[in-house]
């Protein structure tokens, strides 16, 4: 449930943050910034080998400073293993937010806040943690046979870093040896200069207004008969509206997200929705609606994204999602699809994690980081809203050290880990870092 480390497609090991001596990132980019590479193109029907070129775009002026905003994601993990019956207890995965230095520096308010929200975080699974060892070390002796481990994770995606909000989607999901697990998911919205929380009334105009768009697009969605009532939308914001309705900013509107129970029966399972600063223009605070010409987006699998795809001024629909073939996980499967187009291809991998980019040319892109032990891919797909083509291929990963990595928000400054393709087993070895942009055919170029 958990995206964990981002990776590739060869080696075996875990995280390194070490670097090989003798051999710089600029050598290992080396098949990258050839005139031409060969990729291969897999669709429903058809495989294919196209060749595309490699002329890139002009890396953003390093004297005109983004608008986007710099972060950084920490990673905690623990386990506990019974020696007595050879089993796993329990398990917690920990994926927090903070500012990076150059962030911190700017905004330093900012910083404090999203290092008080992520450090209470990170006690709350601790302690939450600390209890399932306690509770499956009570449960084991009743009985080994069916077992299965505790577990607490803890995601965050960055859905929007600018000057204007950062906004976190927060994902937890939790099981216990006698059901499935549950899932629940919050956002957390911040002001950069002042580094207090926003709440929906101070992005949304007209909050009656915006419940009726919400129950109007869901509606659309899901059907009319699902709710409780007729109001049970309107009813829901007139409650929870001011401070405890959950919802994430995006670049292009706000993602409203309902648990199963909140406005309809549990059988119909836990809703989102998104309200589009397009179709809804009067609902939203101007501030707030004018975005940066490109960014990057930290995507949830199997949930919709909703860019303007075709440049027509409406939303279309992108979802990526992956499957696993393996009780080990070494079998992946990629899934992209819009409204019209469909893609999928088969990779090795133990996790995969996906990006949106918008490029400055409105150019649209799909990142998607494999992980097969400590060797990292980054393959990357062209996206239309009728059309999914796949680019290319490269051995690069978000810069990762003492257990934090690099967030991805600006195409114009993105830190990756550079590995070595042709190392074998030791390629999960990162041969240096730099810093990239995001070529004119999509693929990364060091700066």
């Amino acid at each position: 449930m958990m995206c964990c480390a981002l990776a590739a497609l060869s080696g075996c090991g875990g995280n390194v943050d070490s670097k090989a001596d003798g051999t710089s990132a600029a050598d290992s980019m080396a098949a990258v910034s050839t005139d031409e590479q060969k990729t291969t193109t897999t669709t429903a029907d058809t495989t294919q080998t196209t060749t595309t070129s490699q002329t890139s775009a002009l890396p953003a002026d390093p004297e005109k400073e983004s608008p986007l905003l710099q972060l950084e994601q920490r990673h905690l993990y623990q386990a506990e293993w019974s020696e007595t019956h050879q089993m796993a207890m329990a398990e917690m995965e920990c994926l927090t937010v903070y500012a990076d230095e150059k962030c911190a520096a700017k905004y330093a308010a900012l910083a404090q806040t999203l290092t008080d929200v992520s450090g209470m975080l990170e006690v709350n699974a601790q302690q939450d943690y600390d209890w399932l060892v306690g509770a499956a070390e009570d449960t084991l002796p009743e009985g080994a046979e069916g077992f299965l481990p505790y577990v607490i994770h803890l995601d965050t995606k960055v859905r929007r870093a600018d000057a204007a909000a950062v906004s976190i989607r927060y994902e937890t999901y939790h099981r216990n040896p006698y059901d499935d697990g549950s899932t629940s998911i919050w956002g957390g919205t911040y002001d950069p200069q002042t580094g207090r929380e926003l709440f929906l009334p101070d992005i949304v105009t007209d909050m009656e207004a915006f419940a009726e768009a919400v129950r109007d697009v869901l509606t659309l969605k899901v059907g009319a008969d699902v709710f409780y009532s007729e109001n049970s939308i309107q009813n829901y914001f007139r409650e929870y509206g001011a401070d405890a309705t959950n919802w994430t900013l995006e670049y292009n509107g706000i993602s409203v997200y309902f648990a199963a129970g909140d406005i309809a029966t549990l059988d119909n399972g836990a809703m989102e929705v998104m309200i589009s600063f397009a179709e809804y223009p009067r609902l939203f605070q101007e501030k707030y609606t004018l975005v940066p010409e490109s960014y990057m987006v930290h995507l949830a699998a199997e949930v919709p994204f909703f860019p303007d795809l075709d440049g027509d001024g409406s939303d279309d629909e992108l979802i990526v999602w992956d499957s696993y073939e393996h009780d080990n996980i070494v079998d992946a499967t990629w899934y992209l699809s819009t409204k019209e187009g469909y893609y999928e291809e088969q990779v090795m991998a133990y996790d995969c994690i996906p990006y949106y980019i918008k490029a400055a040319d409105g150019k649209h892109y799909v990142y998607l980081f494999a992980e097969q032990g400590t060797q990292y891919y980054l393959y990357v797909y062209a996206i239309g809203n009728e059309t999914i083509r796949k680019v290319g291929e490269v051995n690069v990963s978000p810069y990762y050290k003492d257990g934090v990595s690099a967030l991805l928000t600006d195409p114009h400054r993105m830190h990756f880990d550079v590995f070595d393709a042709e190392a074998g087993s030791g390629g999960g070895v990162p041969v240096g870092d730099g810093f990239f942009y995001v070529g004119a055919d999509g693929m990364p170029v060091m700066q």
